[in-house]
């Protein structure tokens, strides 16, 4: 099955690929601001796990560029949060930012599509 959701940042590189993303038939997702320091700290404590473990439930085999991506990686202050620094961070990390923005996207609640009460319950017509 293919993917038919793509998480872009909105001042990401990749945002000028929205409209032809759209226009393939994917949904594009916005990710921004207070979004991207909550999908940074969710992938922080899926990786680390609680105070003391040895590591979370998150976990991946050897992948060279998301290895390398995770151990340069710098970070930035945001609000009382934090997300991942590209400019500053010494390699590139958009393999950690993927995987971020996937975490985040796969914790989101699914909102299930609303159903019309004539389609339903029937219509009847006096």
């Amino acid at each position: 099955m293919r993917p038919r959701v793509v998480v872009l940042r909105k001042t990401g590189p990749a945002a000028s690929l929205a409209d032809d993303l759209t226009e393939a038939g994917f949904t594009v997702e916005w990710w921004a601001g207070p979004d991207i320091s909550q999908g940074c700290g969710d992938l922080y404590d899926a990786v680390r796990g609680p105070e003391g473990a040895k590591c979370g439930d998150l976990r991946h085999g050897a992948h060279t560029v998301l290895d390398v991506a995770a151990a340069t990686a710098e970070t930035t202050p945001f609000g009382d949060r934090w997300s991942w620094d590209m400019k500053k961070s010494p390699s590139d990390i958009s393999p950690l930012y993927a995987l971020t923005g996937a975490l985040w996207m796969l914790q989101r609640p699914v909102e299930p599509e609303p159903v019309s009460a004539y389609e339903s319950r029937g219509v009847m017509t006096i």
